[in-house]
């Protein structure tokens, strides 16, 4: 509640909030993981799912294509199928933008891709 009152939200205006700290559900790269997540969403009536950070969800290799298309096809789909928006918030990886950790399928899998980065001054 603290990060959200640095943001001067208060609790009085979050009512449609649900906040699920490390949830115990299987990887979001499963079949379980993504009828979880699915299940988690379609019960509490969700427009929206954010998942902060995609690396920490998954349970196969950062830099292995696989795991992000597995993402997609268990967890992505479904909630899209269901009309249930998702922001993905991840890092790329040390090598960002020449080669992002798990190449061109983690940002194939999403749209549209953004980066922020801080600026030294």
């Amino acid at each position: 509640m603290e990060r959200l009152q640095a943001f001067r939200y208060e609790p009085a205006g979050l009512g449609r909030l649900i906040l699920f700290s490390f949830p115990s559900i299987a990887a979001l790269d499963s079949l379980l993981g993504g009828q979880q997540i699915l299940a988690l969403a379609v019960t509490h009536q969700a427009a929206i799912v954010i998942i902060d950070t995609t690396s920490r969800v998954v349970a196969g290799k950062e830099n292995d294509a696989d795991t992000y298309l597995a993402f997609y096809r268990h967890t992505v789909i479904p909630l899209r199928a269901r009309g249930i928006a998702l922001l993905r918030l991840d890092h790329p990886g040390k090598t960002w933008p020449a080669a992002p950790a798990g190449r061109r399928r983690r940002r194939a899998t999403s749209t549209p891709n953004g980066c922020c980065r801080r600026h030294r001054s």
